[in-house]
């Protein structure tokens, strides 16, 4: 077809469905001066320079074609002019089908053709779609296409209206694919499991299946407007599931609804790399993570510790609390590892434990100068002081089983290590006694989880008050000695994490904690916070243990 007949049958589209109130306002791409290399363009088509995405620093030319559909701009480097005319064509038709099926979108999608698009698939952006020819050829494009056009940025429903829109609900096999509880977090439809970057090819195809299975369900009952309000597609498994014969309760995670916005993207230094508000996290190959229902749960996990995290800031150091969320909302990167520690460098946490995500998101989140650390013990006694609480509640550890595994590696390790069964039992009791005397004035954690917090407070100040007890490990650095203590130490004044945290609780305490944050955040020296130097503060501190915890020491 040549391009005047190609042409045509654009206005012609363009024509049938102005009228519907489809064309809205819509950021306009910014013209700029033709290129030096000439290059004639017919009329309709102009020069265009865009950013891949908003704040993206990257910029690329184009050539583009707007009508009353749809803006398409083709990058400038693969420009020509029948393919633009052509994609337009398919790509009009295809809104047009869109309209015809749904009513007109709620904004003029602009369709940018490039020669690789960073994500590895289609991607949409607001009411922009990012993706190559061969994409809008095959189609593959059409899910991201629904998201510009209709608004809706969850990529589960994009996925299932372009199914309701260009093809058929097919919901063969899922009955029998449900019937293996192994498979019940597919059904959440998070992007993990529609991905081949990320899912093998029998999860990418009922995780598909059951995201157009489930749309259609929605649609034929509310349209649009029930899909829009829908969070998670746990609101509607129930009916659904009965529906298509689904006899096995499909039940979900609470926080699903927050997962529901992930993207996956390609990462080109390791598998995949999953997008979720300002963080993006990497899954390096040899990643402690690697397949879509562990990081599925990890990032649940993560989303619930965050606000977790914030709730003790904005309790503890209220004036620092929106400095934290910006630093949050700072594109953050998790890199997901299995050799060596944790650590993190600038917006990137290497994480090698998952329960280590909250201390280094802290590290982040509240360092007066994240490229020099003055106070090693506390920076560390900090990140565990605002972090502590999170990991108690989302790892969910009953009280019970904490402190019998604790008290069973202090039985084997007295074995072990030839010291009496006496002195262990001293020792269990000692400790748990420290623990139960600061639990009792705790009114914040649930009755039967350990609050770690106090966990690792109480153990400082255990280790602290029997420096030769030899259960307190403060000389193998990183060693790891039982499921719930992995004891760590800070350079500089030979504290422990835990010595740490239990010296900035006293400070806390003793001066306020207004004054220990403001001076932390600050940089200031000790003595001009405090009026004293670390020794004499030290020495203030094991006064204060001796008076408080001394009868624990007879």
């Amino acid at each position: 077809m040549n391009r005047l007949r190609l042409t045509a049958l654009v206005l012609l589209i363009a024509l049938l469905f102005s009228g519907n109130g489809c064309k809205t306002s819509y950021k306009q791409p910014v013209t700029t001066p033709a290129p030096t290399e000439a290059i004639a363009l017919p009329d309709g088509v102009t020069f265009g320079e865009h950013s891949r995405e908003p704040g993206y620093s990257v910029y690329f030319k184009t050539c583009v074609y707007d009508s009353e559909l749809v803006t398409v701009a083709v990058d400038l480097d693969i420009y020509s002019e029948e393919a633009l005319f052509s994609l337009a064509g398919a790509i009009s038709r295809d809104v047009a089908a869109a309209a015809e099926r749904l009513g007109a979108g709620s904004a003029h999608p602009t369709i940018y053709i490039v020669d690789k698009v960073i994500t590895g698939q289609p991607l949409a952006v607001e009411n922009h779609v990012f993706c190559t020819a061969p994409d809008v050829e095959s189609g593959e494009y059409r899910a991201a296409l629904m998201g510009a056009y209709y608004g809706i940025p969850i990529p589960w429903k994009q996925y299932g209206l372009f199914s309701y829109v260009f093809g058929e609900p097919d919901d063969i096999g899922l009955q029998f694919y449900y019937m293996n509880s192994g498979n019940t977090l597919t059904s959440s439809c998070a992007a993990l499991f529609l991905s081949p970057l990320s899912a093998d090819a029998k999860t990418v195809e009922m995780g598909r299946k059951t995201a157009a299975s489930i749309t259609a369900f929605v649609m034929e009952r509310g349209g649009l407007d029930a899909l829009r309000a829908i969070k998670s597609t746990q609101e509607v498994l129930p009916e659904w599931q009965e529906t298509i014969g689904v006899k096995m309760p499909l039940t979900l995670p609470d926080d699903d609804a927050e997962a529901a916005c992930m993207t996956v993207e390609r990462d080109p230094n390791g598998l995949y790399a999953v997008r979720i508000g300002s963080t993006l996290i990497c899954v390096k190959k040899d990643g402690f993570i690697s397949l879509p229902d562990e990081l599925y749960t990890f990032i649940l996990y993560y989303l619930r510790g965050v606000k977790l995290v914030f709730t003790v800031i904005r309790r503890d150091a209220p004036e620092f609390s929106e400095l934290a969320e910006t630093r949050f909302n700072d594109r953050i990167t998790i890199n997901i590892q299995s050799n060596n520690s944790s650590f993190m460098s600038g917006n990137t946490i290497r994480l090698t434990d998952e329960f280590d995500i909250w201390h280094e998101l802290v590290h982040v989140l509240l360092e007066p100068d994240r490229e020099t650390r003055s106070f090693s013990w506390l920076c560390e006694a900090i990140a565990q002081h605002f972090s502590l609480y999170a990991e108690s509640i989302v790892s969910g550890e009953y009280e019970r089983s904490c402190f019998s595994d604790y008290a069973s590696w202090a039985r084997w390790y007295a074995r072990e290590n030839g010291i009496s069964g006496q002195a262990a039992e001293q020792h269990i009791k000692f400790f748990r006694g420290i623990y139960d005397l600061l639990r009792a004035s705790d009114e914040e954690t649930p009755e039967g989880i350990v609050n770690f917090h106090l966990f690792d407070r109480a153990y400082g100040i255990s280790s602290l008050l029997l420096p030769d007890d030899p259960f307190f490990d403060r000389t193998s650095v990183g060693e790891v000695n039982s499921v719930v203590f992995r004891p760590k130490h800070v350079d500089g004044n030979g504290l422990t994490y835990e010595e740490a945290l239990a010296m900035f609780d006293y400070l806390m305490d003793a001066y306020g904690a207004d004054k220990v944050m403001q001076g932390y955040m600050n940089a200031r020296p000790l003595t001009e916070t405090f009026g004293k130097d670390y020794e004499e503060l030290y020495a203030d501190f094991m006064k204060y243990l001796n008076d408080t915890y001394g009868e624990f020491l007879k």
